[in-house]
This record gives C-alpha cells, sequence and structure tokens, in this order.
C-alpha cells in the first residue's frame, strides 16, 4: 500500500513565518532541531528565513495542526539582576547561540545588563510577554551555584564555575585524572600571567583566535558534569598538579596545529597529550 503522495508532501512541508524560529517550530511539531536538520541538509546552524520551506517528519496532515501551533514563538523579556545569557537560556530551554541569533546586537558577545530586553523562544504562545519560567535548579559541588557572573559573587566562585566548564567543554568523558591536566594547563596559564582569572584564560584570543577551541564553538557555555566540577575543585583548591609544567594540551586523535607536536611532552592520558 502507497500513501498519497500530494498528502505526504502537504503534511510535512510547512512555510517559515515572521519571528518562528527552529526551535518553535520543532516544540510545534512534536520533533526536535535535529530531525529537522536530518531533512533540511541546507540548512547551516539555527538559522532560518522568512519563507523557507521546511520538511517536517511525521505524517500527520497539516490541517490537523491548528494555526496556533506554527504562528511566532518568541517574547521579550527584561533583564533582572543576577541574570546571564546562560541562564536565561536554561530558563526557556535553549541554547546562548540561540539567543544570540534572535538578539543581533548580541552576535559577538555573552554580555547581557539590567533592564536589557531581549528575545527569548518560547514554545508556549500562552505565556504573557515578559514572564519566565522557573529554571530546574543547576548546582555545583556542595552547592555551589551555576550561575556565571551575577553581581556580587566572589572571584572564587566565577573561577570555579568557569574552571569546571572548560574542563568539561576540552576533556569531555575523559576520567577524572585526564580533567583534573586540563585544569592545571589552566592554572600554570595563570601564574604566569598574575592577576589573570580563570574567564582570562578561557577567552584569551592569539591574532583573533581563541586559545580553546571550545569557545568560538559553543560548548563553553554547557553545564558542567559532576566530575568535571570536582576536578575543578581539585585544582583550584587543592592545588592538585597531575601535569608538572604544562601549558598545551591535544587530543591524539583530533587534526592538531603542528606546533604542539614539537612542545616537550609533560604525560599522555588516555590519547590526551600535555607538554610544555
Amino acid at each position: 500500500m502507497f500513501a498519497s503522495p500530494a498528502l505526504v508532501a502537504y503534511a510535512s512541508t510547512v512555510t517559515v513565518q515572521p519571528g518562528q524560529t527552529l526551535w518553535g517550530i520543532a516544540q510545534a511539531h512534536h520533533t526536535t532541531v535535529a530531525q529537522i536538520h536530518k531533512l533540511n541538509p541546507n540548512l547551516h546552524g539555527e538559522t532560518i528565513q522568512i519563507g523557507m520551506k521546511l520538511t517536517l517528519p511525521g505524517g500527520v496532515p497539516s490541517s490537523k495542526w491548528s494555526a496556533n501551533r506554527v504562528r511566532p514563538v518568541k517574547q521579550k523579556v527584561t533583564v533582572h539582576a543576577g541574570d546571564t545569557l546562560w541562564s536565561l537560556a536554561t530558563a526557556y530551554h535553549t541554547s546562548v547561540g540561540r539567543l544570540q541569533a534572535l538578539n543581533p546586537q548580541l552576535r559577538n558577545s555573552v554580555t547581557i545588563r539590567i533592564g536589557d530586553s531581549l528575545w527569548v523562544p518560547t514554545g508556549n504562545r500562552s505565556a504573557s510577554s515578559g514572564s519566565r519560567p522557573t529554571p530546574a535548579p543547576v548546582t555545583m559541588l556542595s552547592g555551589r551555584s551555576a550561575a556565571f557572573g551575577p553581581p556580587g559573587a566572589t572571584l572564587a566562585a566565577e573561577n570555579l564555575y568557569w574552571m569546571a566548564r572548560v574542563i568539561h567543554a576540552e576533556a569531555g568523558s575523559q576520567p577524572l585524572k585526564s580533567k583534573i591536566a586540563v585544569g592545571d594547563v589552566v592554572w600554570h596559564r595563570m601564574l604566569a600571567q598574575p592577576g589573570s582569572t580563570v574567564k582570562d584564560i578561557v577567552f584569551e584570543q592569539t591574532n583573533g583566535n581563541y586559545q580553546f577551541s571550545t569557545v568560538p564553538e559553543g560548548a563553553i557555555y554547557e553545564s558542567p558534569d559532576p566530575l568535571s566540577v570536582t576536578a575543578a575543585v581539585d585544582v583550584l583548591e587543592k592545588h592538585e598538579d597531575v601535569v608538572p609544567g604544562a601549558y598545551v594540551f591535544y587530543d591524539t586523535s583530533q587534526r592538531n596545529n603542528p606546533w604542539v607536536y614539537q612542545q616537550p611532552t609533560v604525560a599522555n592520558f588516555n590519547g590526551f597529550v600535555f607538554a610544555k
């Protein structure tokens, strides 16, 4: 038995309307951004244009979907004290990159100020403008807050925040020792630049290029796993140094700058090489 070609084509195609986002369309049609990407290889990142036609999974006739499900799905919110781009992304179940796409003034920045008005995606059209969902609490070890950059945050808390994230972003599923080693490299660079913070090192650029590739890739903003938090504490509070003198590291399974291979090796943990 064959389904009607006309019905399938009609049911699986939508036209992007003003204000819509890829995430909002996915939510409205009970699918995911990843699934939409698979069906639309012409998509690049989260960017969609008004009038663009998207193929969606499923075989439910589009007439079954109410008009409300595909109307613009974004709303304005006002930045409050303690808000950060990351915490807002978490609250609205989206990503920092998507918020930057919705707010052109943030394309090259993560800095927001109290009173700023920002667009955020939302799949709940009943929510009133300016209302905000309560994000699930995100905690670090021993109840430390995971929100970064809030007014009044101590330097120690900010250092722990960024250290946990750079370890998580760079070391991924590596064991604890490898994660500590990544943190040690950051710590050594801090010691070499008196007065610098973990954030300074993480976002440092040379000739316009970030020292850590996970910064432009966005992985630096992901919530760290518990093991990465433990490693951050071991480095910053216990000063555990498993790769003395190491200033660089690289994954042997990936293509790296040839220069790094010439540096004296300090240690090799599971394919992660740490060098001077």
